[in-house]
């Protein structure tokens, strides 16, 4: 009887939570990157500049949705993301056609190896995910690490070998204190990315009903077990 009592009062609190989720850490799938952001998820898929197939055209930083390249834009990209290559040489980011060594759609990344890409955040993302992607033949390990929304503090680093054009590799990451920066770095070539989706963190009153809502079934926990 206390178990189900238990039972009922989760249910009540999922109602009332609106099935949101609160986690940290690595995303395993899209499928549940989706689920945690729900309606606040969007997407950029790099298809917003006219790329001829084959072809490279080389970005001057920053790239968000005021710019304008090429004579297109504003609207490149979606609003909420500010994308840079701060290498120490004179890096561009690299705007890839479909075909180009491999690469199955539209995608991004740096024009060389060393400093890292970088994605800015405004406001702070509760979780975001992307796919990894090289070009044929040029296999590399990419470094990616997490900063909170001060873009100084590391939340998380990790090392993920991108093989296959042919074979995205999804990576996500959720915080919801907030993920300020993202930083992409490879040892021979740094990671193209593509289907980049984030979602902005929920409103303070969000997290107070959460800390509300686990003071109630603690209690009720303890109502039944003491």
């Amino acid at each position: 009887m206390k178990l189900h009592r238990i039972r009922l009062e989760c249910t009540a609190i999922a109602l009332l939570l609106g099935c949101t989720e609160v986690y940290a850490g690595v995303i395993g799938t899209r499928h549940d990157l989706n689920g945690l952001l729900g309606n606040r998820a969007v997407t950029e898929d790099f298809e917003g500049l006219n790329v001829p197939n084959g072809a490279i055209f080389f970005i001057s930083d920053p790239l968000n949705s005021t710019s304008v390249k090429y004579g297109q834009g504003p609207g490149l990209v979606v609003p909420g993301v500010d994308i840079s290559y701060p290498s120490p040489g004179n890096g561009f980011l690299m705007w890839i056609g479909a075909g180009y060594l491999g690469q199955p759609s539209q995608d991004l990344g740096p024009n060389g190896t060393a400093g890292a890409l970088v994605l800015d955040f405004d406001p702070p993302t509760a979780a975001f995910g992307l796919d990894l992607l090289a070009f044929a033949g040029f296999p590399s390990p990419a470094g990616v690490e997490i900063l909170a929304p001060d873009r100084s503090t590391v939340l998380f680093s990790t090392t993920v070998n991108v093989i296959d054009p042919a074979m995205p590799v999804f990576f996500g990451f959720a915080d919801p204190g907030g993920i300020g920066r993202v930083r992409l770095a490879g040892s021979e070539q740094s990671p193209l990315i593509d289907d980049l989706t984030f979602g902005a963190v929920p409103e303070p009153s969000t997290f107070v009903l959460i800390v509300s809502v686990g003071f109630l079934l603690a209690r009720s926990l303890r109502t039944d077990y003491s």
